[in-house]
């Protein structure tokens, strides 16, 4: 097992490794200081076994604000479990990796499990917390579960207390080990996360799909929201170990993914091979749920010996990252990309995605980007777009460069804007859509434009086949944007838009990136048109002071633009850690 640090601190004990010499050890289960708002102490209650029959009856026992102590043991699980009390599931593990209460993962994939052995429902006001427990791979081992080996999601409103930890997630067949949904403030402390050769897992996948209350879906609460950095108002991962035992791919296990608005988080922890934080999915692939909204970064440190990674990607929303020490990486740069540039996905495509109304990527077309509409960079809300020229292509079939001899153009005078194929059609999961991608250069009567195969073939042009030239100045989403209007609906529409589709006015949050040391460090950068330097992301560089904050960070973030002035990090332990009281008063309670 890989350490964190020398000191791990274990609720109110302290483990010191060398010895593993446990200081006043009968306070994990008798006096664990837990912040829990508005709720009563509870009593204990022993499960005879870890096995899922003896751990559902102790649970059934339960009320809100008990204990439930699961014994050292192993136990093979075949379906799930849910949990609607705000209860402690405790189990015997003291560090993450001593492995004493474990479940193995042998839950049928399919409905209605899915493959979650534990599925959490909490509600307003209550507390749940999990600890102690190993989650490991069984017989079970193809196809990967969709879901978490453990979810944790809100029933209504908004949950402030959820904490994780000292769990060993180990070589599990799941496409998550830990997912957070629903709208959450919480942490996920001191747990170990182990990555298997054969696959791809995601370590925790934060959603805040119901942010706001109310009809909030999707996301879309949390995209009309202010990110609030510094504040409480996000699933802090912390002080947590991610190896990935894999000798040539860093995705095997991943730090930190988000989408449907969520928030998270990274900081204080070790990722060993890994992917890591400061990434997360956009809006366009995971369907009508929107892209991660926001995240926070920093004291991780990153250890990279393959010799060929690279810093990943950002999708989408805001993101500080700074003073992480990060080694190895051959490309030490995170590109911020945006997908719908080059395909025209289904539900964003803002037309019905019929053969004659085909679904558009964002290619300066779209209703759900700002667009040039001018012909000089600018819009003017209830504009079209600006066609800057059209034409036919006089080259071959299946061509990746358009070619129209008819043109004098002025060489590279397109690159950044966007062409259309106004003839093919894209075959997508719901209808069609029209090819679109941005342009890379272009010399007097051809256009090189961006080819990616990710989601299907990539754009080409056929003989006599149709193409249209637009730009576009914002997408839907798009790294650095912001608070914006409120999307609503299954069919998303805009709603402080006469109810239509239409570009959500979206503010500016620059991503910043400072104070990144290590072998390689990290900066981030684009090739995407849509994302400029010192106005969309920021590297300020090195030297600043050990977790401080650059003036052009603060001076940026203030309330206006962050819900309140950015000032540094929120307190570290997480007070549910650490005990100390939030800044929101909060009862502070002794669970026996």
């Amino acid at each position: 097992m890989v350490i964190v640090n020398n000191t791990l601190k274990l609720g109110g004990a302290v483990a010191l490794r060398g010895g593993l010499r446990f200081v006043c050890c009968a306070i994990l289960i008798t006096g664990i200081l837990l912040t829990v708002p508005t709720q009563a102490e509870g009593t204990t209650i022993n499960a005879q076994s870890a096995s899922l029959a003896d751990v559902t009856s102790a649970i059934g026992s339960a009320s809100d604000g008990d204990t439930v102590v699961l014994p050292v043991g192993t136990a093979s699980w075949t379906s799930g479990l849910t949990i609607t009390k705000g209860i402690t599931l405790l189990g015997a593990n003291a560090n993450p990796g001593d492995d004493l209460t474990v479940i193995l993962d042998d839950v049928t994939r399919g409905a209605p499990s899915q493959g979650t052995a534990m599925k959490v429902k909490v509600s307003a006001g209550q507390s749940f917390r999990l600890s102690g427990i190993t989650f490991r791979k069984g017989s079970i081992t193809s196809p990967e579960g969709p879901n978490g080996i453990v979810t944790v999601g809100t029933i209504t409103g908004l949950c402030r207390s959820v904490r994780i930890d000292h769990c060993h997630f180990d070589q599990l067949y799941q496409s998550n080990c830990l997912q957070v949904a629903g709208w959450i403030y919480g942490v996920v402390d001191h747990c170990l996360f182990d990555g298997r050769i054969d696959g791809a897992d995601q370590s925790v996948l934060v959603m805040h799909a119901t942010w706001g209350g109310g009809t909030n879906q999707f996301g879309d609460g949390s995209w009309a929201d202010y990110p609030y950095y510094g504040t409480e108002k996000f699933v802090f991962v912390e002080d947590n170990v991610f190896n990935n035992p894999n000798t040539h791919n860093h995705t095997n296990m991943s730090g930190p993914d988000c989408y449907g608005g969520g928030r998270y988080v990274y900081r204080h922890n070790i990722a060993n091979n890994c992917a890591f934080g400061g990434g997360d999915h956009g809006t366009e692939s995971s369907g009508r749920l929107r892209g991660g909204r926001c995240n926070e970064n920093y004291n991780n440190i990153v250890n990279d010996t393959h010799g060929a990674d690279n810093g990943g990607q950002l999708r989408g929303g805001g993101s500080l990252y700074h003073d992480n020490v990060v080694n190895g990486l051959a490309t030490p740069m995170k590109s911020i990309t945006q997908y719908r540039e080059f395909w025209p996905f289904s539900t964003w495509g803002a037309t019905a995605g019929t053969s004659a109304s085909p679904s558009l990527a964002a290619d300066g077309t779209s209703p759900w980007d700002l667009n040039d509409t001018e012909g000089n960079g600018t819009n003017v809300t209830g504009h079209p777009p600006y066609l800057y020229v059209s034409g036919t292509h006089h080259g071959s079939n299946g061509s990746a460069v358009l070619v129209d001899t008819t043109k004098n153009w002025t060489t590279n005078q397109w690159v950044g804007y966007s062409i259309t194929n106004t003839t093919q059609l894209v075959t997508l999961s719901q209808g069609f859509g029209r090819y679109g991608s941005f342009i890379e250069s272009n010399t007097a009567n051809t256009i090189t434009f961006h080819l990616d195969g990710t989601y299907g073939p990539a754009m080409f042009f056929d003989a006599n086949d149709g193409y249209a030239i637009h730009q576009i100045l914002r997408s839907l989403d798009q790294g650095g944007a912001g608070k914006g209007d409120v999307v609503a609906g299954a069919t998303p529409i805009n709603t402080a838009m006469g109810n239509t589709v239409a570009w959500p006015r979206q503010a500016l949050e620059p991503i910043y990136y400072w104070n990144n040391t290590g072998t390689s460090g990290m900066t981030i950068g684009s090739s995407f048109p849509t994302f400029q330097e010192n106005r969309d992301y920021f590297n300020l560089g090195n030297g600043f002071p050990a977790n401080s904050t650059p003036s052009a960070v603060s001076a940026k973030f203030v309330a206006a633009l962050n819900g309140v002035d950015y000032t540094g990090p929120y307190i570290y332990p997480h007070p549910l850690v650490s005990d100390v009281p939030p800044s929101a008063p909060q009862n502070l309670r002794v669970i026996p």
